[in-house]
């Protein structure tokens, strides 16, 4: 044991023993160890120093008294030139910077932890102004629902806000959820999906919580849910949410899984944003004013559900945002004909999302009866699950969706084939559920689903066995 330390780090640090066995047991190189922990630890000298002494002992320990009893060793290879290694999470962090966040607000929790930790890593050489300052200010909040009501804040005034957490904090945050798709304040939420219900399991991944976060919230809220399959979407559409967030002026859910957030995926390298920054309908001159017909901060002017705003400090019209029943003019109204009319026009500005919003993945076989409609980090099971059912003599197309509301290209790949089987990494079915709401009564009948969860990623066979189960029933 590490001379010098309390007992309570001594258990902390038992850890670290155990990696130290494993390291010797299966030839993993030292300096390769020492640096992983000096990146998890950087900073901290002092951690760094006696973790690397743990793990120092710990082989030692192993050399004498194991001998060669492992018939496994990992083998270093070299890594593919323009080829890295990231974790989702931390993709999601790098895609935020680059999309303009100007304000963090979080509260810890496994596993959304670390693309917070990511951001304020990033900030310091990425978002450094021209006085020396940062230009991203980042709150640890005292729990969720106050980091929920910093975004909406920091949406109302301007600029881009965002949190992350994973289900529970979601279940914290459902009031002021209601009020920004209510209020019509953007502002991004990341959940990185974790098991439940409750505490769940903590450190497992699922697929969970998506029907919560499509209607999150009480009375009739629909919310639009980015959903990325690998890490070059965990990095785009963490840049994209802050434009679609002030382009609908909502708030944008970033849907996200321990599997994919936590562990390190290879990529080529991201694409950087080439297209100008989306602020929506933001009237900043009198002149812009002006042009608009009888302005009002919820009226519809163009026709397609979203209304103008202006910003704190412009001098323009009052800043009218309401969370109670109000009218055209965010008058507060409790008529029957004028909340109608609200409701309406707010399904129609997210429905009418759907189109822009990033289309699904479609790999079609040209033979292909059966159709497979699947989302977020089953990508990394897919093309096993596919061969599987080859093997079995069929031939299956496969459609990612990659945001809610779905795309129309969902409908036409159900329309194209006869049976479609809704494949996901939950108990319930939340996606088949959501499909058999929205789409036509007459393509219901072409939809199966196949829903399993036991807190781990996707068995490639469990899945293809449970297909050919639901299609032979």
């Amino acid at each position: 044991m590490a001379r010098g330390i309390s007992p309570k780090m001594a258990r902390l640090m038992a850890n670290m023993y155990y990696v130290g066995g494993i390291a010797y047991l299966l030839g993993i190189d030292e300096e390769a160890i020492a640096s992983a922990v000096e990146q998890q630890f950087r900073g901290k000298e002092k951690a760094i120093s006696m973790n690397i002494q743990a793990i120092s002992e710990a082989r030692a320990y192993a050399a004498d008294n194991w001998g060669d009893v492992c018939k496994f060793a990992a083998v270093g290879r070299e890594k593919p030139e323009d080829t890295y290694l990231i974790e989702g999470n931390e993709a999601v962090a790098l895609g935020c910077i680059y999309g303009g966040i100007t304000m963090l607000s979080w509260y810890p929790i496994t596993p959304s932890s670390s693309v917070a930790e990511s951001i304020i890593s990033w900030i310091p050489k990425l978002r450094e102004g021209e006085d020396g300052g940062l230009t991203c200010a980042v709150v640890q909040a005292e729990d969720e629902l106050a980091a929920a009501g910093m975004v909406l804040g920091a949406g109302w005034a301007g600029g881009r806000g965002m949190t992350c957490t994973s289900g529970p904090g979601i279940s914290l945050m459902s009031e002021f959820i209601g009020l920004f798709y209510f209020a019509e304040v953007p502002g991004v939420i990341w959940d990185i999906n974790r098991t439940g219900p409750s505490t769940g399991l903590p450190t497992r991944t699922q697929q969970g919580d998506l029907s919560m976060c499509y209607e999150a919230s009480h009375g009739d809220t629909q919310h639009i849910v980015l959903i990325p399959g690998t890490v070059d979407e965990c990095f785009e559409f963490g840049w994209r949410a802050f434009d679609y967030a002030e382009r609908f002026q909502t708030l944008i859910f970033g849907f996200g899984d321990l599997d994919l957030g936590m562990n390190r995926w290879s990529t080529s390298g991201f694409e950087y944003p080439s297209e100008v920054m989306d602020r929506g309908k933001v009237i900043r001159t009198q002149e812009e004013m002006d042009a608009i017909p009888n302005f009002g901060r919820y009226r519809d002017v163009d026709g397609d559900g979203i209304a103008y705003r202006t910003l704190p400090g412009s001098g323009l019209a009052p800043m009218l945002y309401r969370g109670t029943g109000h009218d055209e003019d965010g008058v507060y109204s409790e008529d029957p004909q004028v909340y109608y009319e609200a409701m309406q026009r707010l399904r129609k500005k997210i429905d009418g999302s759907r189109d822009i919003l990033p289309a699904p993945i479609i790999r079609e076989e040209e033979d292909g009866e059966i159709g497979i409609i699947f989302y977020g980090s089953m990508e990394n099971s897919i093309v096993e699950i596919d061969d599987l059912l080859e093997d079995r003599g069929l031939s299956v197309s496969t459609c990612r969706v990659r945001a809610l509301p779905y795309h129309s290209d969902v409908e036409k790949f159900i329309e194209r084939h006869e049976k479609v089987v809704v494949m996901e990494i939950n108990r319930d079915g939340q996606l088949y559920g959501i499909l058999r709401k929205e789409l036509p009564t007459d393509l219901l009948p072409k939809l199966f689903s196949v829903a399993y969860s036991d807190g781990l990623p996707p068995k490639a066979r469990e899945y293809a066995n449970r297909v050919i189960e639901v299609l032979e029933g």
